[in-house]
């Protein structure tokens, strides 16, 4: 009787602490490979096909095949690869061409091997690819995925032919970017997308090159467990920066698993479990990710949660400096719970510096509420905060594209504007305002399946009041206008002198369009006298009122989404604290400006994320001197818009997609309200727009300034069931206001109220 006592003891200890610590996990053990094999479709019709498509599948095919050892893949990737050797032979120049771009190196050099091994190499294919290895080691340097994945590819190209005439030259850029990179153990990117390839290559260097012991650093680790923080409950990867959401998400699971090794770190399992769970019913597949995964999947290493609640994620940069990097608030990772993501930092490649202090990442319950509006759109007006606009200025981006953000009517012209003083110093000094032009190249992105004629004209710089400029004089002849293709003529259809450049823009161009100029001799000029790039454009496009078309202009360098509207904003300090499973994050912005505008503020942002997953976000805003003649726009930027009334709108969510639980895969049927506090002068609206052909709405609350006196917003936003009337809920809602408290209550989906002190206290009550 004793033993049996002891035994129901033993197994009631065993059960109640797995379920302690099993609770946050995924029920199913992910199966990488069926998921591979699902999503791999062998290619039949090559020349219809893109070089990268080929040369990923060759990649990947060659993987199918070491872990299935079925010959079908060895089989696809011999003939992927001979058809690309066949071209090398037939046009030598495509092989220059290729070697251009810093995905195909790797792939490339993987298939070739497996090839090799598999003793299916055809003697002539040795000199080709050593001459596509030699026309890849461009010596590019910086600090992003495109120079470590072509470094991954260099050290496979000399690992494979270690006599290659290059050899000593790729091994002395290898240890260059190497030697760049390990020193911060950390990557300036601020896309997660890119973050994930990026990490995915510096592994691959370091195998390739015997650099693994390396990696057994804390540092690292530190690294690493950034990206598993971030991940949200659900699986999600949060959009951040020029980020696709959910985009690109396989690179992770190799990631993760292969660092869960180095470190015997079996929480870096349970993110790659979540992760698989949310992309696998959720995003589409890639096939050229696939490799790695299916190559190293962890069999042997049980996941078990990190326990990660609120808080503050910081980066490593050049020199030693670290930064603030993401405000997380929520109490759990587990599927269900609620998650809001912050942005601290914004700059770093693929950076958006005008989400400094936006909520990029809101879900709960599994659905994500709000993210990113559009890859590429970077007007400060798309991030969740508060815009700063003079009287009659539009609080959300318009069609007009002036703005860069929207759908671009033909026959009418456009200014664009980028701000000077975020392009190279001349000098290269951190604080200089000098700055130089030499050249300038302009990337027109469109979706049309129609040509387009772009007529650019009467490039300047021009000083903050518009009353001095210097021309660049460019417009009035092609003398200075190169492009192989010549698709440059003038036409006297112009807004200043007597000619444009047309420039017609083929069908279905891509971001890689490239058209621009160099000037006759460099300009040198003070970015503070000059803060503005301006130039005017318009479009013809023959039956079409509008198309969809944006600029990116890349000076020095360096590429700018031209026209959008900036903001600048600085961090002076920022903080995260729980009381029980509630949540409480405030940031702290100085130097808060929009472009164009003299108003400078400061921004206090206190969030509070209840259990529930009821967000209150109360912004108090303190303009300069100079705030009369303009307006503060508290902005909520969402997908649909449903019911409303006089201060409150609801949405069900954005239409274009369906949200599948990660657990149950059933769809997720969720709203979320949006709800602001009443103030006298206080206006309200929830305006539609069009990014990148997708219709949007923001919803926001609007009140004009006078001098520097401050304005509060105190916005409030609960998730409920899509059956749920918001009408119902928004009559139980009350927000009140003194000089040192703020307090809202909430009678959904249990009695609660929020206070939030303005000395810093917080405190949710039920």
């Amino acid at each position: 009787m004793k033993r049996s006592i002891i035994l129901l003891f033993c197994i009631a200890s065993f059960l109640f602490a797995n379920a302690q610590t099993s609770a946050p996990l995924l029920p199913v053990k992910p199966d990488y490979l069926q998921h591979a094999l699902k999503y791999y479709k062998s290619i039949q019709d090559l020349h219809k096909e893109k070089v990268l498509s080929i040369l990923t599948n060759s990649e990947v095919a060659y993987s199918l095949f070491v872990v299935t050892k079925e010959d079908k893949y060895l089989r696809d990737c011999n003939r992927y690869m001979t058809f690309i050797f066949d071209d090398w032979k037939t046009n030598p120049n495509n092989i220059r061409q290729m070697a251009g771009d810093f995905f195909f190196i790797y792939p490339a050099c993987f298939a070739y091997d497996g090839l090799r091994q598999s003793n299916l190499v055809q003697p002539e294919w040795e000199d080709l690819m050593k001459k596509f290895i030699g026309y890849a080691n461009t010596g590019a340097m910086g600090d992003h995925n495109q120079v470590y994945a072509r470094t991954a590819g260099l050290a496979y190209g000399i690992k494979l032919f270690p006599d290659h005439p290059q050899a000593k030259q790729i091994n002395k850029y290898i240890e260059r970017v190497w030697n760049q990179w390990y020193p911060n153990k950390d990557v300036n990117e601020n896309a997660n997308h890119y973050c994930g390839i990026g990490i995915r290559d510096i592994i691959r260097i370091a195998k390739l090159t015997d650099r693994e012991y390396l990696f057994k650093d804390v540092a690292i680790q530190k690294w690493i467990h950034r990206f598993r923080d971030i991940i949200a409950p659900s699986g999600a990867m949060p959009e951040v920066g020029d980020d696709y959401f959910f985009g690109e998400w396989e690179p992770w699971l190799s990631n993760f698993d292969y660092f869960a090794k180095v470190f015997n770190d079996a929480t870096l399992i349970e993110a790659a479990w979540r992760l698989f769970a949310s992309g696998s019913k959720n995003q589409s597949s890639s096939a050229m990710l696939f490799s790695d995964y299916i190559l190293n999947q962890v069999e042997d290493m049980v996941p078990v949660s990190a326990g990660t609640q609120s808080l503050i994620t910081t980066r490593s940069l050049e020199g030693g400096k670290t930064a603030l990097d993401k405000m997380i608030l929520g109490y759990s990772r587990t599927p269900g719970t609620p998650m809001v993501n912050t942005e601290l930092y914004g700059y770093g490649s693929h950076g958006h510096p005008n989400r400094i202090g936006a909520i990029q990442y809101y879900e709960t319950n599994n659905a994500p509420f709000m993210h990113n509006m559009k890859r590429r759109q970077t007007d400060a007006r798309f991030g969740n905060l508060v815009a700063v606009l003079p009287n009659g200025a539009n609080p959300i981006p318009s069609n007009s594209t002036a703005t860069n953000t929207g759908i671009a009517k033909t026959n009418i012209w456009y200014s664009q504007i980028c701000e000077t003083k975020f392009m190279k110093p001349a000098d290269l000094g951190i604080d200089s305002p000098k700055r130089k032009i030499s050249y300038m190249t302009l990337r027109l992105p469109s979706n049309s399946k129609n040509e387009i004629d772009i007529m650019v004209d009467h490039f300047r710089l021009e000083s903050a009041d518009g009353s001095k400029t210097i021309s660049l004089e460019l417009c009035e002849s092609l003398d200075n206008w190169k492009r192989r293709d010549n698709p440059y003529s003038l036409t006297d259809d112009c807004k200043e002198g007597k000619h444009s450049v047309k420039i017609q823009l083929k069908n279905k161009a891509n971001q890689n369009a490239f058209y621009g100029f160099k000037l006759p001799s460099s300009i040198e000029y003070n970015c503070q006298e000059y803060p503005y790039l301006k130039f005017d454009w318009k479009q013809e496009c023959e039956g079409k009122e509008e198309t969809n078309l944006w600029f990116i202009a890349r000076l020095e360098g360096f590429d700018y989404n031209v026209g959008s509207m900036d903001k600048e904003a600085k961090v002076k300090s920022a903080e995260v604290n729980m009381s029980g499973k509630d949540s409480y994050g405030k940031i702290a912005l100085t130097d808060y400006r929009f472009t164009g505008s003299n108003v400078t503020s400061t921004l206090i942002r206190k969030q509070v994320l209840t259990e529930e997953g009821i967000l209150v976000v109360q912004d108090e805003l303190t303009p300069n001197e100079k705030a009369d003649g303009y307006f503060a726009a508290s902005l909520w930027n969402l997908y649909t818009k449903g019911e409303s009334g006089e201060n409150w709108f609801d949405t069900p969510g954005e239409a274009a997609r369906k949200n599948y639980d990660p657990v149950t895969g059933q769809q997720i049927q969720q709203s979320l309200l949006v709800y602001f506090n009443k103030n006298q002068g206080r206006s309200y609206s929830a305006d539609s727009y069009n990014v990148g052909g997708d219709d949007r709405f923001s919803f926001y609350a609007k009140q004009n300034l006078s001098g520097n006196n401050p304005v509060k917003f105190i916005s409030v936003l609960v998730p409920h069931k899509a059956s749920e009337k918001p009408e119902a809920i928004v009559k139980n809602i009350t927000v009140s206001q003194n000089k040192n408290l703020t307090e809202i209550s909430i009678k959904y989906p249990v009695v609660l109220k929020v206070q939030i002190g303005t000395d810093g206290s917080w405190k949710v009550s039920r």
